[in-house]
């Protein structure tokens, strides 16, 4: 459960972790749960360990076809895990190529290059016609479009009570779970006006990017602060 997770489970700085909260976790898990008899979570440990009590529950056997995709070895005897370093999406077993009915994807960067790997391990893990559940800024909305094709944004938006800046959900379907379809408490109404226009080119949003990230960078500073995060970590 999102509890026994965040409880047990410290956010690792050095591999650019930040968790959801548990009302955050607990309403994409329960998406999760409907997306698929198989879903592969990559780079989302907090949702595959708190999947709702019949579905998937920490520490207990893993739903059936779920895997955890996840560069942090502290999982590797859990059942489910697979190593996965996102710089080397080829690395993921041909037996799990087209397995998945749906992918929850949450890079450790928000950077276009680090997205368009994700978006290969998702092409290859993703069966046919299959269900992606994407978070990330709001300025990457068109860098997603490109790369996952159309997609609606939930209203629910993602808390993560570390992170400087605010996440959007994406996904290539319309939410099964009607808490995404409400407004998330837990972030301030300050942004429940915060739109991303479907028409909105990556070359212009730099301009709204303190409204989009909660904070006070323009688009351009927080992909240079990623950048020197991402540079940091391959130095390690």
């Amino acid at each position: 459960m999102a509890e026994e997770f965040l409880k047990n489970t410290k956010e690792e700085a050095d591999l650019n972790q930040y968790w959801y909260s548990k009302r955050t976790i607990n309403a994409l898990a329960d998406e999760a749960a409907e997306a698929g008899e198989s879903v592969a979570f990559l780079s989302t440990p907090s949702i595959f360990f708190s999947m709702k009590p019949g579905r998937k529950r920490w520490g207990q056997q893993s739903r059936q076809g779920d895997a955890l995709f996840d560069y942090d070895r502290q999982w590797e005897s859990e059942e489910g895990f697979c190593f996965y370093d996102f710089n080397h999406p080829e690395g993921i077993p041909q037996s799990m190529q087209g397995c998945f009915d749906a992918v929850v994807v949450d890079p450790p960067f928000i950077t276009e290059d680090v997205w368009r790997k994700y978006a290969t391990a998702v092409r290859f893990c993703l069966r046919q016609g299959g269900k992606v559940l994407l978070t990330t800024i709001a300025e990457n909305y068109e860098l997603l479009q490109e790369l996952f094709g159309d997609l609606n944004i939930a209203k629910f938006m993602p808390s993560i009570p570390t992170l400087p800046y605010q996440y959007r959900i994406f996904l290539n379907y319309s939410p099964v779970n009607p808490m995404l379809s409400e407004w998330n408490d837990e972030i301030p109404r300050e942004f429940e006006s915060m739109q991303v226009a479907k028409q909105e080119r990556r070359s212009n949003v730099g301009a709204d990017a303190q409204l989009c990230s909660g904070g006070k960078l323009s688009f351009e500073e927080l992909i240079e602060r990623e950048l020197a995060k991402e540079a940091a970590a391959k130095r390690q």
